[in-house]
This record gives C-alpha cells, structure tokens and sequence, in this order.
C-alpha cells in the first residue's frame, strides 16, 4: 500500500497513547490477577465473550488484554497497516469494524484464515479519495481489497427478482453496523468487532448460538437468497452444530430456487 495515503504520524500517536493507557491497566489488571489468572500459559486460550467482560471494566481494547496474560498465541493481532486504515477512517467520522467470519472464528478460538472489514459512516467517494489505491470489486457493492483483505462500506440489500443476484443494494454514511450485520446469513456470521476498541457488536444472538451450537437465520431475510441453503448445511457439517427449527422452514421455502444457482457458487 502506497504510505503516501497514511497519515503515519497518526500510528505513532496511537502508539503513545497505548503506552499511557498500559501503564494506567496495569496497576488495574494487577489488582484484578485474580480474574484473569485462569487463563493459564499455554494451556488455555482466552475467549473473545470473557474478555470482552474484561475490556468493558477496564475501558481498553480485548486485544491488550490478550497481550496482557501473555497468551503464547494470541487471536487474530492487528499489523500496523490495520490500527493505521482504521485511525484514518476514524478521523474521517468512520468506525472500522472487523466481521463475519473472522469473529466467529476468534470467538471459538478456531484460527482466522480470512479477515473481512465492514466501514461506517463515510460514503464511497469519501473512501476512495482516503484509499485511491484500494482495488474496487464490482460497480454497486462498494467493496474493495487492501493489502488481500476486504473492506465493505456498510450496506443493505432487497431483493428485487429471483436467484442470487437480483439485489438493489444501498450504500451510505447513515445505514449502522446493526443494519449492515442484518442483511447477513446466519447468527453466528453476523457479529462485528470494532477494530480501534475490540468493542463487540452482538445485535442477533451470535455468541449465545455459539455457546449453544445452533446454526439460526439472522433475520427473515434468509430467504432471499437460495445460496443460504448450502451455506447452512455446510456450516452445520463443519461445526456440527444443530439447525434451528424455523431456519429449516425457510431453507424449505426457498428449496425451488436452487436450480438458479451456478456451480461455482455452490461449490
């Protein structure tokens, strides 16, 4: 990524500022051991749901807390590239937010092979001026790829035909992450971790149909799209989690749609 589109004094801030921030945790965390002292070295991996707990105490982000119990492998660590994307859009009125799966995936301490970003309040033409180098995908989805990740401005879909691909989608500053994670599959892919705090955003239930091994419709806008049946069946064989009840209804309803999907969206 060209540094010319950073503000790499802005990094050094961030930096200082965690240094101040450590030293003001660090009389904190030492009189709350105790609350942390059962995640052994090397032998248990903190949980994103405990730390999260953790975090909202102490006003700091879940990924000092990892560093603080020095955990030998620490979940999905943000590079400097990341912290510096982020600071930007914040100073740009925008929040950056990490989602999807990658979340899911920290909060079962599975390892996080793929990082997909979702960025609030700021509008495309905003971004790419802030980001020209980014590669965008597509005309109207207003995603792109930094660096091999994927940045999406927040968006809502409505389907306007049949298939997968008939979708009028809206993009802009004002639609919330709430809205953005609602348009997505399932409960457990619909949880957002803000990128600058480790703030997580659970709008659906996600972590407790984790915690319950359920695979659940987000919302009724499952049925949009037929690609949601194989997605389901393959996620409820990898993780051998249970498929709720009324999520099987839909996949039901929309089982005629099937036949619009190409092969190599199914496989």
């Amino acid at each position: 990524m060209n540094n010319e589109c950073f503000k790499m004094s802005n990094l050094k801030k961030i930096r200082e500022k965690n240094n101040i921030t450590q030293i003001r945790l660090s009389i904190d965390l030492e009189v709350s051991q105790e609350l942390i002292s059962q995640y052994e070295v090397g032998k248990t991996l903190p949980t994103i749901t405990n730390l999260s707990k953790l975090a909202d105490f102490f006003h700091c982000s879940t990924d000092y807390l990892l560093n603080r119990t020095d955990n030998p492998t620490p979940v999905n660590m943000l590079n400097e590239n990341d912290i510096e994307i982020a600071n930007i859009i914040k100073e740009n009125s925008g929040t950056l937010y990490l989602v999807g799966g990658a979340v899911r995936d920290e909060i079962m301490n599975r390892k996080v092979h793929d990082e997909d970003y979702c960025i609030t309040g700021i509008e495309k033409e905003a971004f790419e001026k802030l980001f020209p180098n980014a590669y965008k995908r597509g005309k109207s989805f207003g995603v792109y790829d930094i660096e091999n990740k994927e940045f999406a401005l927040a968006r809502k879909d409505k389907k306007i035909g049949k298939g997968h691909k008939e979708f009028e989608v809206q993009n802009g500053k004002n639609i919330t992450i709430e809205e953005d994670l609602a348009r997505r599959d399932i409960t457990i892919n619909s949880i957002a971790k803000e990128v600058l705090t480790g703030k997580i955003i659970d709008p659906y239930g996600g972590i407790e149909d984790i915690q319950n091994k359920i695979i659940r419709a987000t919302t009724d806008s499952f049925i949009e799209d037929p690609l949601r049946v194989y997605r389901v069946a393959r996620f409820a064989s990898q993780l051998n989690f249970a498929v709720e009840e009324n999520t099987i209804k839909m996949m039901k309803k929309i089982k005629e749609e099937l036949k619009t999907l190409s092969p190599e969206r199914v496989f």
